[in-house]
C-alpha cells in the first residue's frame, strides 16, 4: 500500500510538473500571438500608408502636367520680366557700391573702437587683482580666526590648500 502511495505521489507530481509546463508554455504562446497581433496591425498601417502615398503621387503627376503648361506659358512672361530686370539689377549695383563706402566708413569706427577697447584692458586688470587681492584678504583673515578660536583642522587646512592654489606659493600651515 505504501508502494502504491509513493507511486501515486509521483505521478501526482509528474502530472503537477507536466500542468505547470503546459501552463507556462501556453502563457509563451498567448505572448507570441499577441506580439503577432501588433505586427499584423502594424502591417496594415504600413500598408493603408503605401496605399495613400501612391493616392498622393498620382495626384502629384497630374499636377505636374498641368504645371508644365503654365510653365510653358510663363516662361514667355520671364523672358519680358528679364528686360525690366537689368535696369532693376543696375540700380542695385549702384547701391551696392554706396554701401561698400559706408562699410569703408564703419570700419574706421570699428579701429578706432578696437582702440578704446585696448585702452580699457588694463583697467580690467587692475580690478581683477584687487577683487582678487581682497578675496585673499578675507580668506587669510577667515583663517586667522578660525585658528584663534580654535577652529576644526580641517577648515584650516582647507583654507591654506585654497590659498595655495590661488597664489601658487604653499603657505606655512596655521598654529
Amino acid at each position: 500500500m505504501k508502494m502504491l502511495e509513493s507511486e501515486t505521489g509521483g505521478i501526482v507530481g509528474r502530472v503537477a510538473d507536466d500542468v505547470y509546463n503546459l501552463v507556462t508554455s501556453n502563457s509563451t504562446l498567448t505572448v507570441a500571438i499577441e506580439q503577432n497581433n501588433v505586427a499584423v496591425q502594424e502591417l496594415y498601417k504600413e500598408t493603408d500608408a503605401v496605399a495613400t502615398a501612391i493616392n498622393e503621387m498620382s495626384a502629384s503627376v497630374q499636377e505636374v502636367t498641368s504645371n508644365t503648361a503654365l510653365m510653358a506659358n510663363t516662361a514667355g512672361i520671364a523672358t519680358d520680366e528679364a528686360s525690366k530686370s537689368r535696369t532693376v539689377v543696375q540700380t542695385a549695383m549702384d547701391s551696392i557700391e554706396s554701401l561698400a563706402t559706408e562699410i569703408n566708413s564703419a570700419s574706421g569706427v570699428i579701429q578706432q573702437l578696437e582702440k578704446d577697447s585696448d585702452a580699457i584692458n588694463p583697467v580690467v586688470d587692475v580690478i581683477r587683482s584687487v577683487a582678487e587681492q581682497t578675496n585673499l584678504l578675507a580668506l587669510l583673515k577667515l583663517l586667522e580666526q578660525a585658528s584663534k578660536a580654535g577652529g576644526s583642522r580641517w577648515l584650516r587646512m582647507r583654507c591654506a590648500h585654497w590659498l595655495t592654489v590661488r597664489t601658487n606659493r604653499p603657505l606655512r600651515s596655521p598654529k
